[in-house]
Formats: C-alpha cells, structure tokens, sequence
C-alpha cells in the first residue's frame, strides 16, 4: 500500500479506485461459506480472521479515533451479516456481494489515513463506490449504468487541483441501493468508469507485474512483455484469460479513446504496457 502512496504523490491523479489487500477477497468467499454450517460462537472468529489481514498495514499506520470507529463500524456489519447467513443457512449471490464489498471499503479507509499520515498536499476526500456506481441487479456480475454514473460522477467530483478522491472499485449498487459487484478483478472496470465518466486524459492502472505479458510471467520464464496494443488487441487478450485486465475494462476507455497504462505497482521505474488507438 506504501508503494501505491508513493506512486499517488509522483503522478498526481484526481481519483484513486481501491482494490482489496492481497488475498481478502478470496477470504471473504471462505468465511462466507464457513458461516453457513459455523456455530454462531465462532462467527466474531471469522471477522477476526479479515482483520488479521490488514494487521501489517495498520501496524504502519496511526489511526485516528474517527478512522478507529469507522473500521470497528465496518467489522460490526459485516459480523451482522455473517450471522445472517448463519440463520438463513444459505449464502445468496446478494449476500456474498455485500461481503465481499468489505475488503475494498476497509482498503480505501486504510488508504486515505496513508496518504494523510504522508502530509500529501492535498484534502483527502473518501468517496463510497454504491453511491456513484449505478448498476442493474445482477448480482455477482453486475452492468453499469454509464449515464447515472456520469452524473452522479460529476455531481461529486470536482477538479479542483486541490482534493484527492479515493473510492472503492469492484463494487456499485443498484436502485434499491443493494450492494452489487461487477466481477472477479472489477477494480480496474471501475477506474475506467470514472475515467470515462470523467472524460480523463489517461487511465493508469497499477498491479503486480510491470504490463501486460503474452503468458503469465509469474508462471513462464519465456513470456514476453508487450509494449504497446491497441484496444481491440487488449480486449481479445482479456477475454481469452490475461488475467492482469478485466475483460470489461477496455470498453469505456475506447469510447473516449482514452489511453491506458498499465504498469507495476512494485517496479513502478519499469516501462509497462500502453494501450491506445
């Protein structure tokens, strides 16, 4: 998370979309099912378990009171939740929505009290996800409604030169304002929503690898980075499995043409992968 501050002091953007520490989401599946069967005794042990995972980022961070609370509120409601499904005996797609929305709402938090803690010159202003990005209620795999979020969007937004808005991705909620997801690795679909709904000059997504490869680097010695592609080739590489871009991503991004740049997080000096006409 320290890595992704950096990069936010070096490039300056004006909205920062959040994905889930490493390993949460997958997480938040497992509790979700252990709930079902759990004795309810054991439900306050699940929520331990989400918060054992961010232990090493808070333990680099001061929190404040009101941060402290917002955290301890979250754990309360997705505890609530937990316990529901332990009723109910039955996890609906709804219901696993709403859980997994957890991860990306504690890492946002935890991120705005980074950059705070860092002096950026900048306000800190966080912004919830269900509230700008409108979608149908097909939960699990949710379609945005790119015309709500444009309004709502720039309702909210204002560039300004003087605010930082940090927000969720992966999830949107629908007009009932239930909890929805967009899908496994939504985070990047979301930042190019905003992009698009923003009319941005460009559209950078960071992530563990330093660009898009022609196999997956962390398990082929001999896969080759690709410098550059265009939209349609991202598209196609996407859905045929690049696991380093959702499918979806590309698609708001082309309508505007805006460039996108995908890069590493960790090796963020390494020259990534641009995407563009």
């Amino acid at each position: 998370m320290s890595k992704s501050a950096s990069i936010c002091l070096g490039q300056k953007p004006l909205v920062v979309v959040l994905s889930a520490a490493a390993g949460v989401t997958n997480l938040l599946i497992e509790i979700s099912t252990k709930a079902i069967d759990s004795h309810r005794s054991l439900i306050s042990d699940l929520v331990a378990q989400i918060k054992s995972k961010h232990d090493p980022i808070i333990r680099n961070l001061t929190l404040g009171q009101s941060d402290e609370a917002l955290l301890e509120s979250l754990y309360r409601d997705l505890e609530e939740k937990l316990m529901l499904i332990n009723s109910e005996k039955i996890l609906s797609q709804e219901s696993l929505d709403y859980v997994l929305s957890f991860g990306e709402k504690i890492s946002s938090i935890l991120f705005c009290v980074l950059l705070k803690q860092l002096r950026i010159d900048k306000k800190i202003q966080l912004l919830s996800s269900e509230e700008i990005i409108k979608t149908d209620s097909n939960f699990g795999a949710a379609t945005p409604n790119t015309e709500d979020i444009k309004r709502i969007a720039n309702e909210l937004i204002h560039y300004d030169e003087k605010t930082l808005y940090v927000m969720q991705g992966f999830i949107g909620s629908d007009h009932l304002m239930r909890t929805t997801t967009l899908g496994r690795g939504g985070s990047d679909f979301t930042a190019a929503l905003m992009a698009e709904a923003l009319n941005a000059s460009i559209l950078e997504i960071w992530t563990d690898v330093p660009g898009v490869f022609t196999s997956d680097p962390n398990k082929d010695a001999c896969a080759q980075k690709l410098p550059l592609l265009s939209y349609s080739q991202a598209i196609k590489m996407a859905k045929n499995g690049a696991k380093v871009l959702h499918p979806e991503t590309m698609t708001p991004a082309l309508r505007l043409s805006i460039p996108i740049y995908v890069g590493s997080t960790f090796q963020p000096e390494v020259l990534g992968t641009w995407i563009r006409n």
